[in-house]
Parts: structure tokens; sequence; C-alpha cells
């Protein structure tokens, strides 16, 4: 039966990882568990001391949290599924997860966000410097709520503190929703955010796992060796995206952008999580809009993308592309619907390619 490595135990059926917003999220779970048998580590974005990004690597099994668990046998892989750890923290019913990593026994392990994206990107593609290549990542509000409620869970020991640093200046704001009221508080409260994770930076847990597939330049056509790897964010690396993006921007005289609103709705969530343990998610989301549109939280290009991701494996991906015959099991390729460049990439290669044994 085709079916994808490493995921035997899961709420989808094999023959739903192929379908339509599916195959996104359970090709880049195979991707890792295969890292995982190869004992290849992904790489991991944090943030040091000063909140400067840096890249190490992670073993598969940190990434899942397997914890005492030796084997994949042992995970279930729960797809578009609740965190139900993360649920004190907040008022009304959380919102899925691309994939939550539970054990067999019904632990919940880790909630991961996935972002399956091609490298390089058009803002990245004329550069001859393939180190300098990024991938094009955009971000829905699963992620910012995630990420948020999970460092919640890491620091909840900590929120009598948390809530001395932002409880009077935030106290200030009459109304969330007033996009004047609050530009003009942000680049104080922005400082503040800055002084809050220099604190607990070392707190910071997985939070995006982000497969990257590399192409020759724009052309769908996957290069022959590197043509696979992770690179997983830090919820704290993650949110330097948004309190210290280039495409940050609040001058006056400028709408507000869509980091500017991801960066009020963290800092309104920090204000209301320390004072009462808990949140109104979809009040913070409901009403701080700032006439924008609510399809997506924000969106990055490569070029402000890859130096978070600049390391040696930028340039060098850990998995050659003969590596989908592992990957993918029994053709299962076949049962692909193209709709996407990787689903199309993965097609083109296999179709043209015998497998090994063939």
């Amino acid at each position: 039966m085709a079916g994808l490595f490493g995921i035997n135990n899961s709420n989808r059926h094999s023959d739903e990882f192929w379908t339509k917003n599916c195959f996104n999220s359970s090709f880049p779970a195979a991707l890792a568990n295969y890292m995982y048998s190869q004992e290849i580590s992904v790489n991991y974005i944090k943030v040091d001391e000063n909140l400067r990004p840096f890249v190490t690597t992670l073993p598969v099994r940190e990434l899942y949290n397997m914890g005492q668990r030796n084997s994949l046998e042992q995970l279930y892989f729960a797809f578009e599924s609740k965190y139900d750890p993360y649920q004190s923290f907040a008022y009304e019913t959380i919102d899925g997860i691309d994939l939550v990593i539970k054990g067999t026994d019904n632990v919940f392990l880790r909630p991961l966000e996935v972002k399956l994206t091609v490298i390089p990107d058009s803002t990245t593609c004329d550069l001859e410097d393939e180190s300098l290549w990024g991938s094009e990542i955009v971000f829905r509000s699963a992620t910012t709520q995630y990420c948020t409620l999970g460092m919640t869970n890491s620091l909840v020991d900590h929120l009598d503190s948390i809530r001395d640093m932002f409880e009077r200046p935030c106290s200030r704001i009459q109304d969330w929703g007033n996009k004047t009221e609050v530009r003009a508080r942000l680049p104080g409260l922005l400082d503040i955010c800055n002084s809050f994770e220099q604190r607990f930076f070392d707190h910071q847990q997985p939070l995006i796992m982000q497969p990257i597939w590399k192409t020759q330049g724009q052309d769908p056509l996957l290069v022959e060796h590197g043509a696979l790897d992770i690179f997983v964010w830090s919820d704290f690396a993650f949110t330097r995206l948004f309190l210290t993006s280039p495409l940050l921007d609040i001058e006056a005289n400028k709408p507000l952008s869509r980091q500017n609103r991801a960066a009020a709705r963290f800092i309104r969530y920090w204000y209301e999580v320390a004072r009462n343990g808990r949140v109104h998610l979809r009040d913070i989301y409901r009403q701080m809009t700032f006439d924008l549109q609510t399809d997506k939280e924000f969106s990055v290009p490569g070029n402000v993308t890859n130096p978070y991701m600049r390391c040696d494996r930028l340039a060098h991906l850990a998995v050659d592309r003969d590596a989908l015959f592992d990957i993918i099991l029994d053709r299962g390729e076949e049962q692909l619907m193209p709709e996407r460049r990787f689903d199309q990439s993965v097609l083109y290669y296999t179709m043209r390619n015998p497998r090994p044994g063939n």
C-alpha cells in the first residue's frame, strides 16, 4: 500500500496523504522520519542572549520530544489537531495546528506548524552565491497563537514577573482596536518585548518545521544533490520576524503593516495572560484587524529569511533527491494531483527516473 516513511500511526489514512492541502504536511513529517532513521539532525534556528539568530542542529528525536521512546512506531502523527495541554491558557476552544506529535500512549509531545517552502524564491534566485538564497514563508494566525501559547506553557511559573513588565504600559491603551493609539504606543512596547525575550530566551522551544526543497533556480527541476532538508524555528526566533523585521514600519504617516498587527497582538496577549492566566484569543484576533485582511498573519520573502537560515547546509542541503524513493513508499507519487510546485517537482523527477530495483 502506498504510504510515507515512518507514519504508521496517524489520524490520516494513507489514501489521504496525497490529497489537497494534506501532502504539504504529510510529506514533511515523512522527511523528518527519514532523517531520524539516517541520524541526520535538522537545522535549528534559535536566538542568543542578545536575540541574534543563529543556526545549530537538533536531533529529530528532540524535535519530536520523544523522551524515552526509541522508535517511530511509538509515535502518533495527528494532523490538523489541537494540542490539548495549551487549552488551559484560553477561554475558548483553541484552533488546531498542522502537526501534533503524540505517543501511542496518548501523551502529547510536541505541536508543530509546518511550512513547506522552496529555495530559491523570486527575491534571491538571481544571486550567484547560493548561501544567500532564501525561502518565502507565509504565516497564518494559528502560528502566532501557538507561539504565544507555547511560550506561556514554558513560562507559566514566571507570569507574575511578566505582568510587572507589561501591565503599566499596556494599561494606558484604551482601545486595542484603534490603530492610531496602538501605533503611538508600539515603539515603546516593542522595547519591552525585547527586554522580555532577552530575560527568558533560554526557555525557547521548537515551533515551526520548515522543510525546504531546492530547485535549479526558478525551474521546478529538483537539484540532484542536496535537494531536501529541514529548518526548525524556535518560538523566540519566529517572533523576531515581526518584532524586528525590516518590514516592520511604524512611521506615523504610513498604514500599520501585518507585522505591526502581529506585534500588537503579541503584546496584548502577554498583558492579558500575565494578569489572568488565560486570554480570549478570538477577541484579540477579531478586534485587532486594523483594516487588514485576515486571510493570513504576515509573510516574509527569502531575502529576509536568509540571514536567519544562513549556514553551511543552506547551500548544501542534507538529503539528495534519490531519497524520495525511500520517503514515498509503493509508488505513492502516482496518487498526487499536482496543485503546488513541490508536487510538480516530485512527479517530474519520479516519473522520469526508475525506482531502484525496478
